[in-house]
């Protein structure tokens, strides 16, 4: 058995239909061609009856590729941001500075930005 009989769940179907709208917001089908594919994957019971829907498409984009600045910057927000606060706390309940230790995390992760 190939698979092509199998049923289709809704979250396999809402991603085929994702991918069509995608698809189409890119421009690679036409506006009629996207509403009859669309109307065959929500009538679609098998793996069979879409997998001619998106044959012809390229792999959608990985999701790293889509990540934009606002994504890096909340990453490293969410990575350096509890160090600084650690270092503030500790310096306002009288553990003085200790130098500035979190900069030897914050800076490396802003210049060559791995998160």
């Amino acid at each position: 058995m190939d698979g092509s009989d199998l049923r289709l769940s809704d979250a396999e179907r809402d991603a085929v239909v994702a991918r069509l709208r995608e698809a189409a917001l890119e421009g690679r089908l036409e506006v009629a061609e996207f509403s009859q594919r669309l109307d065959v994957a929500l009538h679609a019971r098998t793996h069979g009856d879409v997998a001619a829907l998106t044959a012809d498409l390229p792999a959608p984009a990985s999701p790293a590729r889509k990540r934009g600045l606002a994504h890096h910057l909340r990453r490293y927000a969410e990575t350096v941001g509890p160090l600084w606060a650690i270092w503030g706390v500790v310096a306002a309940t009288g553990g003085g500075l200790q130098g500035l230790w979190p900069l030897w995390v914050s800076l490396p992760l802003a210049i060559f930005r791995v998160i």
